[in-house]
């Protein structure tokens, strides 16, 4: 009876070392309505064949900010499986400035520089906190990056970003993304996800970086009913 009663405490133990590493090494499970939720009418808003992920943002939004920097991360070493767009809001969005952001971004994803000044421009706003809240005090800072100043100017009032605005209007809308809040991302067009369901963990790092593994596990979802 002692003998049985002394291995007790070892048998306890080889159980919960056995627990915590089949907690460890088992794969994460996401729950529709808690993690993610479902599009009520699904749409890619781009074409392809690959998974589509688009982050819904605004460089005034200190979360999209915040989760930049893992995001830069997430995309390199996604960059092979998966399409990823950004897309921000128009001129008359929140505040005055967060409109002259929005119509920014896609005035340099016209000449080709968005992607290059996304982290310069959250560091100027957040870190910075410069003042870019007129379409000349932004043209003024891009040029530091290389950006010809007439051609922003140019592209800022251009017809081709009056449509693109008009067009992430209508997929802030459809998607509900306004009453999310930014970030939010969109896999495939069918599901959203955001740092705000996270609610499973209680750090803000740690919400942010479950986003993207919520993320990785609906694209791995999508490409596996892709092989179907």
């Amino acid at each position: 009876m002692g003998y049985r009663l002394r291995l007790l405490p070892w048998i306890f133990l080889a159980v919960c070392l056995g627990f915590v590493a089949t907690s460890v090494g088992a794969a994460p499970s996401y729950k529709e309505g808690v993690q993610y939720r479902l599009v009520e009418n699904p749409q890619r808003i781009t074409p392809g064949a690959k998974v589509e992920v688009a982050e819904f943002f605004s460089y005034g939004c200190h979360i999209c900010h915040d989760i930049e920097p893992y995001l830069e991360s997430w995309q390199k070493t996604n960059a092979d499986q998966v399409t990823f767009v950004r897309v921000t809001h128009g001129p008359d969005f929140f505040r005055r400035s967060w409109g002259v952001y929005g119509q920014s971004f896609y005035a340099l994803e016209t000449l080709g520089a968005a992607e290059k000044l996304n982290a310069p421009l959250f560091k100027a706003i957040h870190e910075d906190k410069e003042r870019l809240d007129s379409e000349s005090r932004m043209a003024k800072f891009v040029t530091q990056y290389g950006v010809d100043k007439k051609a922003f100017s140019a592209a800022y009032d251009s017809f081709a970003v009056r449509t693109k605005l008009k067009q992430a209007e209508a997929q802030w809308q459809r998607f509900g993304i306004l009453l999310l809040g930014t970030p939010a991302f969109v896999v495939n067009g069918k599901y959203v996800v955001s740092p705000g369901f996270q609610q499973h963990v209680s750090r803000k790092e740690d919400k942010l970086t479950e986003t993207l593994k919520v993320i990785d596990f609906l694209v791995a979802k999508e490409q596996k009913s892709a092989q179907k």
